[in-house]
């Protein structure tokens, strides 16, 4: 999850300026009519004229910058803003949107010089500190971010998108509980209170803190009832503090919603077999095995549903296929066995009842009596 919020303000201004020619001042007065109709591209070659008919015309070239920005060329409005820095090296918001360009254009560490430059020229800039915050998370530097929107904050504590951003970071530098602190803002807030939940119970939830993750999965899904991931966590809390029967609601919650869901699917069949819903295991082990039928705990769990089932031909073929890959897979041999019993092949069961107590499976030594006498 990531979150960019770059301030872009831009102010154009009609130049009747004794010290430019006629010429240049018509393109320039023509070009900024273009910029107030949007019709950027027509500005962009009104101020081409304008510095034509004048090179040294440096409010052209600014302007020109911030159409090109419109625009989305932001190469070419980093030329402009080089020619206009260069002349007026303290211009604050030049060098503000010369940071920007750099960051449109993944150019980080220039980007973070620039933002310097303006904030050395005007420090009381809460934006610039935003901005630079962002460039320094994506450098991985989540330590002077924190720092930049930290100061941010103090400016302005309702900045939702700096809280963000500062969740984000946070939850990098391990600092769990001040990311909580921040998401939880968020809330208040009310701004995208839906992935501020959802990562508030991501964040308890590798914690293993199955409660607290829960709870603020269900605050997402009683605004979201429909939400895969938040549906598909809460099975999984739900399933690890052994409430089985809710577990399998959020998991074919999540099925109907993405039919290929391979954790909701693998995750479903197992607490079926806490439920005992042995029908059930077998409907979703045997799609698992659709994907990759040459899973062999896949087919061991369909194969022991199977036995649960009496469907013992079945059982046995999976059982078989196992052994033909790993022919040293003790419990393959004692669900086999149990297969084989109850296809009435006694001597098979015998054989394979055996294998598995060769193989050291306890459980084989427990039953070999009983099986091999019969």
């Amino acid at each position: 999850m990531k979150s960019i919020c770059l301030i872009f303000l831009m102010a154009i201004s009609i130049d009747l300026s004794a010290q430019v020619s006629r010429e240049a001042a018509f393109h320039f007065n023509e070009a900024v009519l273009h910029f107030k109709e949007k019709n950027y591209e027509a500005a962009v070659s009104s101020y081409d004229q304008a510095i034509k008919a004048q090179p040294d015309y440096h409010k052209a070239f600014y302007n020109r910058a911030k159409a090109h920005l419109r625009l989305q060329n932001f190469n070419h409005a980093i030329r402009d803003l080089k020619v206009v820095t260069g002349v007026e090296p303290e211009n604050a918001k030049a060098l503000m949107y010369l940071a920007y360009s750099f960051m449109q254009t993944k150019n980080y560490p220039a980007a973070i010089s620039h933002y310097n430059r303006s904030l050395i020229i005007d420090p009381d800039q809460p934006d610039i500190y935003a901005n630079r915050g962002i460039a320094y998370m994506k450098e991985e530097k989540f330590g002077k971010a924190s720092k930049d929107f930290s100061k941010s904050l103090s400016y302005d504590r309702s900045n939702a998108r700096v809280w963000l951003n500062q969740a984000i970071c946070q939850n990098k530098l391990g600092d769990k509980e001040r990311a909580v602190t921040c998401f939880e803002r968020m809330v208040e807030l009310d701004y995208k209170v839906s992935m501020a939940y959802l990562e508030i119970g991501k964040i308890y939830f590798k914690d293993k803190d199955y409660e607290q993750a829960s709870i603020n999965l269900d605050k997402l899904l009683a605004q979201d009832p429909n939400h895969v991931e938040a549906s598909y966590l809460r099975g999984i809390c739900r399933m690890k503090s052994e409430d089985f029967e809710l577990a399998s609601v959020d998991f074919t919650k999540v099925l109907q919603l993405n039919p290929s869901h391979e954790g909701a699917t693998q995750n479903l069949a197992y607490v079926s077999f806490k439920l005992k819903n042995y029908e059930m295991a077998l409907e979703n082990f045997t799609a698992l095995l659709e994907d990759k039928p040459e899973d062999n705990n896949f087919r061991i769990n369909r194969g022991i549903a199977c036995i649960q089932l009496e469907k013992f031909e079945m059982a046995y073929e999976d059982f078989s296929k196992i052994i033909e890959r790993e022919p040293a897979m003790a419990t393959a041999y004692y669900n086999r066995a149990s297969a084989a019993m109850g296809l009435q092949k006694g001597e098979q069961a015998c054989q394979d009842m055996r294998q598995a107590a060769k193989l050291g499976y306890q459980k084989a030594f427990d039953h070999i009596r009983s099986v091999c006498s019969q």
